[in-house]
């Protein structure tokens, strides 16, 4: 529990009528896609739930995946977001009680932190009876978060691509997006530090694997747009700046990845900074194929749960 801060244009404590207490939905995120390296990403249809209830000072009450490891001071991100919201428009915290209900596992490369900087955001924006406006929060939570390419998609949905401008400002878009095929995740049981996945990366590569990247990420893009191209995709996720040096970290990737392939899938990728896989099947229902190869992650001592998932279209968002 933290004080409510004292000053100036404080707002009173909203009451609400049980049953209707205002839900902000935020979306889980895969990044890098492969070749996308720090810029591409898209929302997932794995959310967690901020629920805003009232109170006489700041409570933070968390359930859910990681709950337990999580603090409830100031040192919680959701609070970092909502602070972060109040200070960029004059505002001292209104007091609030935030019922988190966590479905995004933590540490597995599916942006749990970027999630919960904007769930504190997004619950400060509704607090304060301001638009959740994506371009302004991206601005704003990109010092504390430092990686675009999850915040883009979690704040606009859908697919996206994120840079850092001339004046390094943040910048992100939606991209166009067709009906992808089935979409899955393999989530392990053990979580990767993302400071420990960057220290793995080179300070120079390769100019052939550069160029690489960058013609795979053009097709990436293409393959976005139409959907279902099964060459577009067999063609876009090769990375070579980021997944060969990560590989180690994540012990039985390549095999999982090779019996992905074997049996048809259209494509996989590590998923942020790992340790979760996504894969790209070729036929619906996607489970069979993600309970298969968790069998085989299995072999390498890894016990993964498989999930299907779809792209969301929306970032976060008030539930209605």
């Amino acid at each position: 529990m933290l004080p409510a801060c004292s000053g100036a244009r404080q707002p009173p404590a909203r009451r609400y009528h049980a049953g209707m207490y205002p839900r902000l939905l935020v979306p889980a995120t895969t990044a890098n896609l492969g070749p996308g390296f720090d810029a591409l990403g898209l929302a997932l249809s794995l959310h967690n739930t901020v629920e805003l209830l009232p109170a006489d000072t700041l409570e933070l009450e968390l359930h859910g995946e990681g709950a337990e490891r999580l603090p409830r001071d100031e040192r919680n991100l959701v609070w970092r977001g909502y602070r972060e919201v109040c200070r960029q428009l004059g505002e001292q915290p209104p007091p609030v009680r935030l019922r988190c209900s966590l479905r995004i596992p933590l540490g597995r490369g599916l942006g749990s932190s970027a999630a919960a900087l904007v769930a504190g955001a997004g619950a400060a924006c509704i607090r304060l009876g301001v638009p959740i406006e994506p371009a302004r929060l991206l601005r704003w939570l990109a010092p504390l978060e430092g990686h675009l390419d999850n915040l883009a998609p979690c704040l606009l949905g859908g697919a996206t691509v994120a840079w850092t401008g001339r004046d390094e400002a943040p910048e992100a878009r939606r991209l166009p997006l067709g009906t992808l095929p089935p979409l899955g995740l393999l989530v392990p049981a053990f979580s990767l530090p993302t400071e420990r996945a960057r220290a793995a990366l080179p300070t120079h590569v390769p100019h052939g694997d550069a160029v690489s990247n960058v013609q795979r990420t053009a097709v990436l893009v293409a393959a976005l747009a139409a959907g279902d191209d099964p060459e577009l995709w067999r063609a876009a996720l090769l990375d070579r700046l980021h997944e060969p040096y990560r590989s180690p970290l994540v012990p039985g990737l390549e095999a999982v990845r090779r019996a992905a392939e074997q049996a048809g899938a259209l494509g996989s990728w590590l998923s942020g900074a790992g340790p979760t896989i996504a894969v790209l099947g070729r036929q619906r229902p996607i489970e069979p194929l993600l309970e298969r190869l968790a069998a085989v992650w299995a072999k390498h001592r890894v016990a993964a749960r498989p999930l299907a998932v779809t792209v969301a279209p929306r970032g976060a968002h008030r539930a209605a």
